[in-house]
């Protein structure tokens, strides 16, 4: 009988229903057991086997290793079937996925560190229970092990199973198991133990916590020289703030040597679940030393210039950054420049220093700390909405004191009683905040004051507050006392907006508010000033600048703390900044980017939000809907964050940090051929090509001096200036390559320029204030982003290339925005109820838009762009993961 004709036949007791899969030694269908009324796996030999007696007795000695088990993570074999014209095993059937297509779904959020750990440890323990059965499965690997409906882990697929003791069976071949995920022993066809199943588990793990394989080669003999002589790449690479204990794990179960590696699974499942039960607590050890990472990481919103490259190349829905917020957000650093030694200053020991992360959820955007340090007060973020959580910090206790609702909170701060908590509100396209109070337990939050650019920083004795607030009429930033119920305003200094005012924070002592303070001449740096309470008077603390900041605070000993990003730094790191010498030295030195701190009342412990971000690129067909597929997975890489552009050659330009900078790459449309086109000094964003030949490359380069348009060859070579200002960028061509628009921003000027692609004097396209520039494909249209300045919506205008009124507006649309390949309608981003993003369409005529991609979760998409011709849309999907930490013995 063919198994092909088995559907719908009963065989003993068991009806066939449908084909679930075939593997190495069967085909295996789902059935129906009418004597137990249950469904069933029933698993035959394949047909392309020949039904010999060794091959039957390989076969049946998997349900034997199978069925001498007991444990709820190994599929449960029912009955044995010996018939001789066709035996079958009668097993589990699992309802759920392979591990393999969890991985590599295009639907499905990579593997957690968390969840890859409780898988681990479940795949652990079920080996644990078959190797004190004398049973070695040697085909360890992610497509033999299902994950059911409950998130269960069950191990399938014995069929290569060892039984002490049993029969040798003659093998086709000279090894047995799948190649990738093969022992060096299997391979060198030396005595197998558990030990092997160990170094299987090492590969699945690792494959868990990264998408990849460790060792890989174009040819079975190369996969075979990489698992016998080299080394996977480091976790870290992929995971920068994965714990040492769990790279201590990976690293000894991938040992060459068998006598290195875990000598039993029991070893190897303790070590996972001690992991586990330490929450996330790492011991830093001797960390001064490390260089910085090479990621760049998101910026501050109100000073960031979130940005895109053309035709659709969009950069992050820029909702916080509008608010004047704090940006957790798409972009890389916009003015990210290679570190080369920002300071002179020693780093701080970091010997003693500990983190422990308080929370693992990945939605934690903003925290605060109580004096006491017993409580936390977290923002968490699902979707559109946000709320205020209070944490009991030993016990883990957590309780809501805000429901969710729309929009974004920031500033939080305790009182110095510990009885409130003040917070700043953001309502969607607000250009200011309101500002609350609410007891720290929880009830009815009473707004304190509305208009502010920050949070508030309490006096001492909690009597007062301080907060920034910006005044568009007279074009300056304020810093403003008033009593704790928001009365009594006055005002201490003001500031021009070029020099705008953040962050401010009360020195223990009363006498002093410490601010950051931007200056735009001739780039953007942020400075520490002390403001004098009683006179107003100014003073620079810090001969060191930083180009975005995201947090500040006084210790009691009278320094301070930020979280800041350098100059010369890709993310944001933890300072102390001495007072009054104003010397800084480093805290925390790694691949994280820190948001927000604050301290403790003795100043033994802080709290903060560490940020990790993760992209993409995908690309699906362009008359349909859905069918997208994954073509970049190293997320750390950040792909296409900073824009990209879909050559007229077929090849994709875009910006990656591959190499550890912002830099400009090219590659295929399917990631292959991946080649980096600019390695000079600098940070690269925003590429854009002319549609007509692909002759240049325009892009935003940044540099000591500012940011410019820059143009090169499309192999990367006669690189040429175009622009000489402050902040130019986001530019896009004109399809025949003749023309440059760009946005600006200067101490004179802001908005959309234009200039020859040669060079020379650029001219204002319009006089009012626009962003995101898009040429329509036909070089008919330039679309561009506006902001009404009375309600804080942002539109979408349209009007010729050539000059002109302005023909269209929409409402409801992120910038930035692209077009449709045929010129006839605008392609813009839009959020869904998780917090996610898809692409939309919207008919210039007017009709109702149409969706584009049909994605869910959390991920937004910061670019996109389409092919020319419209065949293909290439998109980036992006996410952040924030989580609270506690860092103690900083200083």
């Amino acid at each position: 009988m063919e198994n092909i004709k088995l559907i719908g036949k009963t065989i003993s007791h068991y009806k066939i229903l449908e084909k679930l899969g075939e593997g190495g030694m069967g085909v295996v269908y789902m059935a129906e057991d009418t004597k137990l009324e249950r469904t069933v796996a029933l698993k035959f030999l394949p047909e392309r086997l020949t039904v010999s007696d060794t091959e039957k007795a390989r076969f049946l000695q998997e349900a034997k290793a199978a069925a001498a088990l007991n444990h709820p993570n190994v599929c449960v074999i029912y009955e044995i079937q010996d018939d001789a014209e066709m035996p079958f095993i009668a097993m589990e059937y699992v309802d759920g996925k392979t591990l393999r297509d969890i991985i590599t779904s295009n639907h499905e959020n990579p593997l957690s560190t968390d969840q890859a750990i409780a898988y681990a440890i479940q795949i652990g323990e079920a080996l644990q229970e078959a190797h004190s059965n004398d049973i070695v499965h040697r085909d360890i690997k992610s497509e033999n092990i299902m994950v059911n409906s409950k998130n269960q882990i069950k191990v399938m697929d014995f069929g290569l199973a060892k039984l002490k003791g049993s029969l040798k069976l003659t093998q086709t071949l000279s090894t047995v198991g799948t190649l990738a995920y093969m022992s060096p022993e299997q391979i060198n066809s030396s005595k197998v133990d558990a030990r092997s199943d160990i170094f299987s588990f090492g590969v699945v793990l690792f494959e868990m916590l990264t998408g990849k394989m460790p060792f890989s080669g174009d040819y079975e003999a190369a996969i075979m020289y990489s698992i016998l002589n080299e080394e996977p790449d480091p976790l870290q690479k992929q995971l920068p703030d994965a714990p040492s204990e769990l790279l201590h794990i990976l690293n000894r179960a991938l040992e060459k040597d068998p006598q290195d590696r875990y000598q039993s699974t029991a070893d190897l499942v303790s070590e996972l679940q001690r992991l586990k039960k330490q929450t996330g607590r790492v011991s830093r050890k001797s960390l001064a030393g490390m260089p910085l990472p090479p990621k760049a990481q998101p910026d501050s919103a109100e000073m960031a210039t979130i940005a895109t490259s053309p035709r659709g190349k969009r950069m992050l829905t820029p909702a916080v950054w509008i608010t004047g917020a704090v940006v957790l957000a798409a972009i890389v650093a916009f003015f990210a420049i290679r570190f080369t030694g920002e300071t002179d200053n020693a780093a701080t020991d970091f010997q003693e220093m500990e983190i422990k992360r308080l929370s693992t959820s990945g939605n934690v955007w903003t925290t605060a700390i109580s004096g006491d340090g017993k409580y936390l007060v977290q923002e968490i973020r699902e979707g559109n909405k946000s709320s205020l959580w209070l944490r009991q910090v030993e016990t883990n206790s957590n309780v809501r004191i805000v429901s969710p609702e729309e929009g974004t909170y920031s500033g939080l701060n305790f009182s110095p009683d510990g009885n409130y908590i003040y917070y700043a509100k953001w309502e969607q396209n607000a250009g200011s905040g309101t500002l609350y109070k609410i007891p720290v337990l929880g009830g009815d939050a009473k707004q304190i004051l509305s208009g502010t650019q920050s949070g508030v920083s309490l006096s001492p004795d909690g009597s007062e507050i301080a907060f920034i607030r910006r005044d568009r009429t007279k074009g300056v930033y304020q810093l403003v006392i008033a009593s704790a119920d928001g009365a009594s305003e006055r005002i201490i200094v003001e500031y021009p907006e070029n020099n705008a005012t953040l962050l401010p924070a009360w020195s223990p002592n009363g006498e002093a508010i410490a601010v950051f303070q931007t200056e735009l001449q001739p780039v953007r740096n942020i400075a520490v000033l002390i403001i004098d309470v009683a006179t107003g008077d100014k003073t620079t603390l810090t001969s060191t600048k930083w180009r975005q900041v995201a947090g500040l605070t006084w210790l009691p000993s009278g320094g301070l703390v930020t979280a800041a990003r350098p100059l010369r730094a890709n993310n944001y790191q933890l300072w102390h900044i001495a007072y009054p010498s104003g010397n800084i030295r480093r805290i925390t030195n790694d691949l994280s980017t820190y948001r927000g701190v604050s301290v403790t009342d003795d100043g033994h412990a802080l709290a903060t939000t560490q940020v990790q971000p993760t992209a993409n690129i995908w690309i699906q067909d362009g008359n349909r809907t859905n069918g997208a597929r994954k073509v970049s997975t190293n997320v750390m890489d950040q792909d296409g964050i900073g824009g990209f552009a879909w050559a007229p050659d077929g090849r994709i330009i875009l910006t990656s940090n591959a190499s550890g900078n912002s830099d400009i790459w090219a590659m295929q449309p399917d990631g292959s051929n991946r080649r980096q086109l600019t390695t000079y000094e600098g940070a690269d964003f925003f590429p854009a090509v002319p549609l007509s030949s692909g002759k240049h490359i325009v892009f935003t380069s940044v540099k000591s001096e500012g940011a410019n348009i820059w143009r090169m060859d499309s192999d990367g070579r006669n690189l040429r200036q175009l622009t000489f200002g402050n902040i130019d960028q986001r530019p896009d061509v004109s399809p025949d390559g003749q023309w440059v628009i760009y946005w600006t921003k200067g101490t004179d000027r802001e908005g959309l320029m234009k200039i020859s692609i040669d060079g020379g004097e650029p001219v204002r396209v319009m006089e009012q204030p626009a962003t995101f520039p898009a040429i329509s494909p036909d070089g008919k249209w330039l679309a561009y982003g506006f902001r009404n300045e009375e309600t804080g919506e942002w539109l979408t205008g349209v009007m010729p290339f050539a000059g002109g009124q302005v023909t269209h507006v929409f409402e409801n649309q992120w910038p930035p925005i692209g077009w449709s390949p045929d010129s006839k309608g605008i392609c813009y981003a839009k959020t869904n109820e998780e917090g996610g993003e898809n692409l939309w369409l919207q008919p210039l005529d007017g009709g109702e838009p149409t969706q584009i991609t049909h994605f869910e979760g959390d991920e937004v998409i910061p670019a996109f762009d389409w092919e020319p011709g419209g065949k293909r849309l290439a998109f980036v999907r992006y996410k952040t993961i924030h989580d609270a930490v506690l860092i103690r013995n900083f200083r």
